[in-house]
């Protein structure tokens, strides 16, 4: 699934918050899932959506440390792969 993180995403998104960064808002936008969390950390370095948890790509991981460190950012898309650990709702 292709993300689109755009100028508005980065403009409504929040600095340090992994459920209102502008990748998470995009997420939102792309998918109408609202329970969205985007850890780019060593220890995580994932993305939960409604439970399921994908691998954060590198540019993503990038770009999230771009903006909570203040610096200056792009819009910019990447591919979400397959849940790496899916949850099924029962």
């Amino acid at each position: 699934m292709k993300i689109r993180v755009t100028e508005s995403d980065i403009e409504r998104g929040y600095v340090g918050d992994c459920y209102a960064c502008p990748v998470a808002l995009a997420i939102i936008s792309s998918t109408g899932k609202f329970i969205v969390k985007v850890l780019p950390d060593e220890l995580s370095n994932s993305i939960q959506i409604d439970g399921d948890i994908f691998e954060a790509p590198t540019a993503v991981v990038d770009f999230v440390n771009d903006f909570d460190s203040g610096r200056d950012v792009e819009p910019f898309e990447f591919e979400l792969g397959e849940p790496i650990i899916p949850v099924t709702v029962i």
